[in-house]
């Protein structure tokens, strides 16, 4: 039926599509989806809710307000919802299939994980975490050498 390659054009952003044949799945190419970018917004040290990150797919479209929440002794991925009228809550997006929630939720925690791993450098260049040395202690290295010079 289809015979030729269409190419679909949205500002800039183009993807080949490729025809599947009717007849079985012997000349199906799927072409899947890229993450080009994934960016932690915000941290949060308290709470389940842990970051809130945008994701780029293809270079093309950004998703914003993907949750990273802990439960108990596991992390997973939350998409951006709206709440509707009887309480509940839908999906804004998703990912259709679960080889791409995998994906995903891979590509998420990974920059989670690196973003937590950064703050905690830039927080050990800020402040020193040698043992603290109490001058009014006389067990003290520091307060016996003060205490001799008097």
């Amino acid at each position: 039926m289809f015979d030729k390659i269409k190419l679909v054009d949205y500002n800039y952003c183009i993807r080949v599509v490729t025809p599947v044949q009717e007849s079985g799945d012997a000349g199906k190419q799927e072409e899947k989806m890229k993450i080009t970018g994934v960016k932690v917004r915000k941290l949060f040290p308290e709470g389940p809710m842990k970051a809130v990150v945008s994701v780029t797919f293809e270079d093309c479209l950004a998703v914003h307000d993907i949750k990273v929440i802990n439960a108990g002794e596991r992390f997973f991925v939350v998409m951006p919802s709206r709440k509707k009228s009887d309480g509940t809550f839908r999906d804004i997006v998703h990912p259709i299939n679960s080889e791409f929630r995998a994906l995903l939720e891979t590509e998420v925690l990974g920059a989670y994980n690196r973003a937590i791993d950064e703050a905690a450098e830039e927080l050990s260049e800020f402040y020193s975490f040698e043992p603290y040395a109490d001058p009014e202690d006389p067990g003290d290295a520091e307060g016996t050498e003060d205490s001799e010079d008097d």
